[in-house]
């Protein structure tokens, strides 16, 4: 029996409605990516359920081999009929065909995951499949939804794109890692520091939050599942980032240099010199890295952009584990892991301003006002009185279709005191000439009071973690 699924209705939803075209007639060509442990195969599981439904895993074994297992797939499965199944495929545009025959009178599910480890062993499959599926796609009489699954998100995507066999031809479906917000029920308490903190190792990934224990505090947790051979937040990093460092050192060497934090465009040219131009824009597109520029300013202006790894969890992993991982596995990871829990503090707060982001957004949604983008804000900024350039860091930003400022906020994870917060924020609306109807937010990562009211929106750490918004 499944175990329950968890915070994937809409996903689930999704799959539905594509279903549903399939009954009616309107054959569905669905490609899922995504990160290993994000419950691709889970999630289709527990669609599959009622189902008829063929299901194949790739290995990359040769061609004769895969094809002898796709045969024994369909012996085992409710479509084989009394009679002995004795046909042996040639080829697979041949045992596609016969698969997808079977979606001529009743609706049929037909799952094909880790399809690219096929094509390793089968150069051909996608141009076979393409054939296949080409034969169906506009027949009225056939039933049929294909799904393929792949953890392998660039390797997908040069499937898709365009002059690629199956290019046009399928939907793309990301299966992205959960927010905080959407990792409440993996977490059954309502500590929600312990929450942040969780969320911050483990990432969005089911597996992983699943595998934090509530009941015990962080340090242990970290000790648990960190700094013990084997344990899962050590092992999950190696899986995920062997596709990039498998296929080039150019993605290796981005992916290091941006382990635990920012670097511009300058610095990360340095590391990664020729590849960058290459490498990079891959990264990106696969979700894997992010730039990111002053909010309102102009895009051509690299010298103020910045990089960064998308995932917390690998964020995590980089900062307190990787160096220390041979340690780790030769037994001594408890004391490695007390020993980075300032390191690890900072990465929690950076974590938290990234959520408290996400909560000014839909803050501002709900109350109607209008934006175009939100993000950080930095530059510099002439004083005044000094006639001197000081930079300024801004955590929240807004600005409007004509790039100006209408929201600014900050966000502290420590003990600083809300009324120094509130004191700060109001003084760079001031400094950046935000106009005094804009929005002057500030988060805090503990409980407290708020001291100017009439002037900031103060939200705190539960505010954040608990929001309905």
């Amino acid at each position: 029996m499944l175990a329950p699924l968890l915070g994937r209705q809409k996903e689930l939803a999704r799959l539905e409605n594509y279903w549903e075209l399939a009954v009616g007639g309107t054959p569905q060509f669905v490609v899922m990516s995504g990160q290993r442990r994000v419950g691709k195969t889970f999630l289709l599981h527990h669609f599959a359920v009622s189902k008829r439904t063929i299901w194949h895993t790739g290995v990359g074994d040769s061609q004769n081999i895969e094809l002898g297992r796709l045969a024994d797939n369909y012996r085992k499965s409710e479509l084989a009929s009394s009679e002995p199944f004795l046909w042996e495929f040639g080829n697979w545009r041949q045992a596609l065909q016969f698969v997808f025959g079977q979606a001529t009178e009743k609706p049929l599910l037909v799952v094909i995951d880790e399809f690219t480890s096929i094509i390793e062993g089968s150069p051909s499959f996608s141009a076979e499949l393409r054939d296949a599926w080409d034969l169906v796609a506009f027949q009225r009489e056939h039933h049929l939804m294909l799904v393929l699954l792949d953890s392998s998100i660039t390797s997908t995507e040069r499937q898709l794109k365009d002059n690629a066999p199956l290019y046009g031809r399928a939907t793309s479906f990301n299966l992205k890692p959960f927010k905080l917000a959407e990792s409440l029920d993996f977490l059954p308490t309502t500590n929600a520091k312990n929450i942040v903190e969780a969320y911050a190792a483990c990432g969005g990934y089911p597996l992983h939050l699943l595998k934090w224990d509530t009941e015990i505090n962080t340090e242990k947790n970290l000790i648990n599942l960190a700094g013990t051979p084997g344990g899962i937040l050590l092992e999950s990093a190696r899986l995920q980032l062997n596709e990039f460092f498998s296929r080039s050192r150019g993605y290796e060497r981005v992916i290091r240099a941006l382990g635990s934090d920012r670097l511009s465009h300058k610095k990360l040219s340095n590391i990664v010199t020729s590849d960058l131009q290459t490498v990079v824009p891959v990264l990106i597109k696969a979700g894997v890295v992010e730039h990111e520029w002053p909010v309102g300013k102009a895009f051509e202006k690299t010298n103020t952009r910045l990089y960064r790894l998308v995932d917390p969890y690998l964020r995590f992993w980089y900062s307190v584990v990787a160096i220390h991982a041979d340690s780790i596995e030769g037994g001594i990871g408890e004391s490695i892991i007390k020993s980075n829990l300032e390191q690890f503090k900072h990465h929690v707060a950076q974590v938290f301003e990234d959520s408290c982001r996400v909560h000014g957004g839909k803050v501002l949604q709900k109350e109607g006002i209008l934006f175009n983008k939100t993000g950080r804000w930095w530059g510099n900024i002439r004083d005044a009185s000094s006639r001197m350039a000081r930079q300024i860091e801004v955590d929240f930003a807004a600005v409007n279709l004509g790039s100006e400022l209408i929201a600014l906020g900050e966000v502290a994870w420590g003990s600083e005191s809300t009324e120094k917060l509130e004191t700060e924020v109001l003084e760079k609306a001031e400094k950046l000439r935000v106009r005094p109807e804009g929005r002057k937010f500030v988060w805090s990562g503990r409980q407290g009071v708020s001291k100017r009211a009439k002037e900031v929106s103060t939200y705190f750490i539960d505010d954040v973690v608990f929001s309905e918004i």
